[in-house]
């Protein structure tokens, strides 16, 4: 009875125990720590869309993305661009650490968020909820404006130019 007594005591101790080993932490308890610039996604009659942002931690701890959502979008993915033995193409990540102090920028021909089937049409103008989820179960919000090439990069831009 007393050796039952004892294993009933050692678990109810270990199910009351945290057992987060620091690989596995994220001590950024807020979102306040992680600041979003420079929003913006392409105006392209597209199912496959890119968005752009720019991320900056500004806390003392690392911080992983795990996972960005957005309801106007059937699935949103991490991608990067690489080039391959000369060919150009495109990894997606399942995580993305941020280091203490690092920014973090989803640009073209970079990193950049993937995000396909639109749930409606958008246009220049309409603006886009984006939810970034972190490692230790934050969430980050912001919106994403649609804006033309144009209207991003201002008149001087070559984007699209052919002669």
């Amino acid at each position: 009875m007393r050796a039952l007594l004892a294993v009933c005591t050692f678990a109810i101790s270990l199910a009351m125990t945290p057992w987060v080993s620091g690989a596995d932490r994220e001590d950024v308890d807020s979102t306040s720590e992680l600041t979003i610039a420079d929003a913006w996604q392409p105006d392209a009659p597209s199912l496959v869309r890119a968005g752009y942002f720019t991320l900056t931690n500004t806390s003392s701890e690392e911080v992983t993305l795990v996972e960005v959502m957005s309801s106007a979008f059937e699935s949103v993915e991490i991608h990067r661009s690489v080039v391959v033995e000369g060919i150009a193409g495109m990894e997606a990540l399942d995580r993305l650490s941020i280091s203490p102090g690092e920014t973090v920028k989803f640009e073209p021909e970079s990193l950049h968020l993937m995000m396909q089937k639109p749930k409606r049409r958008l246009g220049e103008g309409d603006h886009i909820d984006v939810a970034l989820v972190f490692g230790n179960g934050a969430t980050k919000s912001f919106t994403m404006p649609v804006k033309t090439r144009r209207a991003k990069y201002g008149s001087a831009s070559h984007e699209g130019h052919h002669e």
